[in-house]
């Protein structure tokens, strides 16, 4: 007999569940990294009289669990988002996805990339999910993935692609979801690549 995914009768989830199932999904995958953070300066600041050396380290691991945490946080607005300060925020939570042997992250960013139309969370989702669907590919071999950004039309193309995987993971639905409501597009190519296109973040004159 086969399985359904769903019972008879029950309408498919719409784009905002399936964007919010895929955000926790990416969630999941960094709760032991977080985990281990927090632990490690937990240990430090119970040492008895712990040096100077051990506060910093402690304070500094736990600056980085919230700004992880503050990341995928859902914000408001549209942008503008600028891409330099959302990479930092993915190659950061990329490493404490521990369930993965250790990944490189190699970036190539041009020069003129417009701010996005989307907000910083979302930019992050997608970057996020995009460079896990490639780690779930690669398996218990240590993925090699490379991103490349620069200006196309009006906004920005970010591709993704590892070495090794050939062709190019399937995208999770929740993030063509996320990806069709920002109006942008996520192909995936000959080369292996995923490539996603966001629009670019445009300020309407006053009284526009």
């Amino acid at each position: 007999m086969e399985a359904t995914t769903r019972p008879t009768g029950t309408p498919p989830p719409n784009a905002a569940t399936l964007t919010a199932a895929d955000r926790w999904r990416l969630w999941s995958s960094l709760v032991r990294g977080l985990s281990h953070q927090l632990a490690n300066a937990s240990q430090m600041l119970t040492l008895s009289d712990p040096p100077p050396s051990a506060i910093a380290e402690s304070r500094e691991r736990i600056a980085q669990a919230m700004t992880a945490l503050q990341a995928l946080r859902r914000g408001s607005g549209t942008g503008p988002t600028l891409l330099t300060e959302v990479l930092e925020d993915v190659e950061r939570l990329q490493s404490l996805q521990m369930d993965f042997p250790s990944t490189t992250l190699a970036l190539e960013f041009a020069p003129d990339v417009p701010a996005l139309a989307c907000r910083p969370d979302e930019a992050v989702h997608l970057l996020l999910g995009v460079a896990t669907a490639f780690k779930e590919a690669a398996g218990d071999r240590r993925a090699e993935i490379h991103l490349e950004v620069r200006p196309q039309g009006e906004g920005a193309l970010l591709a993704l692609r590892e070495h090794a995987t050939r062709p190019a993971p399937e995208p999770a639905p929740g993030m063509l979801a996320l990806v069709e409501s920002l109006g942008g597009s996520l192909e995936r190519r000959a080369d292996g690549s995923l490539s996603l296109w966001l629009p670019a973040w445009h300020r309407h004159a006053p009284g526009a």
